[in-house]
């Protein structure tokens, strides 16, 4: 009898964990999906959870491709994509309505202004100077990485409110 009530104990538990890593979970489920997908530009992931359509080069790809092939540097879009696409969050909160729910999250990231800002400052005259002496573009594009990695590593961390809102379709939170 002992046996048989840890055996329905464990299988409760067991179902409980299943069910809880299946789907969404809610609203606030669906928006740490959401999160996770984004940083990593999975469109497949961020699809079953979007009540919209997700375009291939995800939400932030073709703008910063297009930026980059406007100024001639299209080999560093994967590298301003990804430090871009580089932030943390935590939610912070759900507030369910029916078949409608705000999740409250708070992203950390890096002050990109003040990145931006320095990196243009210190790669565009080093950039100028090292395309006159006649180095390629592998070596120009290393050394606007590295300039990017210590202005990223000098700038601040910014904590970005925002509020994302999430609707019940059919059973699933998007």
């Amino acid at each position: 009898m002992k046996k048989s009530k840890q055996t329905a104990i464990m299988l409760i538990l067991l179902s409980m964990l299943l069910f809880s890593a299946c789907g969404n979970s809610g609203p606030d489920g669906a928006a740490n999906k959401f999160l996770k997908a984004l940083k990593t530009n999975n469109t497949e992931a961020m699809e079953a959870v979007y009540f919209g359509e997700i375009e291939e080069d995800s939400l932030f790809g073709s703008t910063i491709d297009a930026l980059c092939e406007s100024e001639g540097l299209n080999e560093m879009s994967d590298v301003l994509r990804d430090t871009l696409m580089d932030f943390d969050y935590e939610i912070a909160g759900v507030k369910e309505n029916g078949n409608s729910a705000v999740v409250d999250v708070t992203i950390t990231t890096k002050d990109w202004a003040s990145v931006i800002k320095g990196v243009i400052k210190e790669y565009l005259p080093a950039a100028f100077k090292m395309a006159l002496n006649g180095d390629g573009e592998k070596k120009i594009e290393k050394e606007f990485k590295k300039i990017l990695k210590e202005k990223k590593k000098e700038a601040e961390d910014l904590e970005i409110p925002i509020q994302m809102q999430m609707i019940l379709d059919g059973e699933t939170w998007k």
